[in-house]
């Protein structure tokens, strides 16, 4: 079993106090995974309707990375998205 072989790795013996122990972590882990993968799917939803009343209210994309096609939009990320920062002098100690 893999909480035997986890528990003997870290240097104790494979009692039921050990196995009950590995199982808890176990079950805290798969929790913990639930609830990032609940968030997550509420922070889709999310961006997915604010991007809608965007559309409805006909906002552009803030971040556009043009694909293949010209499709007319100037890009807002990437390379050439803007003018360059001007550049600084380094700072010495």
């Amino acid at each position: 079993m893999v909480g035997m072989e986890v528990v003997r790795l870290v240097g104790g013996e494979a009692g039921p106090l050990a196995m009950r122990t590995t199982a808890a972590i176990f079950g805290v882990l798969g929790v913990l995974g639930d609830l990032l993968y609940s968030q997550r799917i509420m922070s889709q939803r999310i961006f997915e309707r604010v991007r809608r009343i965007e559309l409805q209210l006909e906002i552009p994309p803030s971040h556009y990375e043009p694909g293949a096609k010209d499709t007319g939009h100037p890009p807002t990320t990437g390379a050439h998205a803007g003018p360059h920062t001007e550049e600084r002098e380094a700072v010495t100690l």
